[in-house]
């Protein structure tokens, strides 16, 4: 393999597909994510292998369905003699660099990659309730497609918004070191985000540009009034390990 490209693999949670901007929707400002749209290819028929933030990643770092690998939920472990697509990518020279989040359940937390910037968030391994203490602010009953996640919708920063915010900056630090020491070995680095999964939070101003730029009455009437709840406590950036 003569070529071999640098890869830099970006994972959002809980993305529409729709809610983008080169995708047509004229309410998001995704600015970043649609330069990268126009400068390459925008596959807007894929879909993912489950409906389950741990099994569909799962599928897709090993092409294999849910059932074929026992990842059915988010508590369930990815075997470690199960390859992955990172294990040919190794064999092929490449270092590969794993930074935020992957769900990763077990004591394995790398699947293949050599090395990671900076660990997950909230482990499904850790006692019954210690999770959600680390995460700070966001209760249980929140987290999901919930009516509860619906009410609590509005103005705030969790401890998941901290945490992409940390992982962000390690990217970047990262990235900056990679690139000034010249490294002749090609890496593929995934950047990883819990966001924007529930609960759906963000900051007044950012509330306030999506109110404005919208052209639905119900969808500024019903921002409108997330903005006049009470915001959710500030929280950190919860457990982060290697």
């Amino acid at each position: 393999m003569s070529y071999r490209p640098n890869i830099l693999l970006i994972l959002s949670d809980q993305h529409n597909p729709h809610v983008l901007g080169c995708a047509g929707d004229r309410t998001v400002r995704t600015p970043n994510l649609d330069r990268l749209a126009a400068r390459g290819v925008r596959f807007s028929s894929a879909y993912c292998g489950s409906p389950l933030c741990g099994p569909s990643r799962m599928t897709f770092l090993t092409a294999q369905h849910g059932s074929d690998i026992c990842v059915w939920s988010n508590g369930c472990v990815l075997d470690s003699d199960i390859p992955t697509f990172l294990h040919p990518l190794n064999d092929a020279g490449y270092r590969t660099v794993l930074c935020g989040r992957m769900h990763f359940n077990g004591p394995d937390q790398r699947h293949g990659f050599q090395a990671r910037t900076i660990g997950d968030i909230g482990q499904a391994r850790y006692p019954a309730g210690v999770e959600r203490k680390l995460l700070g602010s966001i209760p249980q009953a929140t987290v999901g497609q919930s009516r509860a996640a619906v009410e609590v919708a509005g103005p705030g920063r969790t401890a998941y918004q901290a945490y992409d915010e940390a992982v962000t900056d390690a990217a970047c630090r990262f990235l900056n070191e990679w690139d000034r020491a010249s490294a002749s070995q090609p890496s593929p680095w995934s950047w990883a985000s819990c966001s924007p999964t529930a609960p759906s939070s963000a900051r007044p101003a950012s509330i306030h540009t999506i109110s404005t730029a919208s052209t639905s009455p119900a969808f500024r009437m019903a921002i409108s009034t997330a903005s006049t709840r009470r915001p959710l406590p500030t929280a950190g950036a919860g457990n982060s390990t290697p």
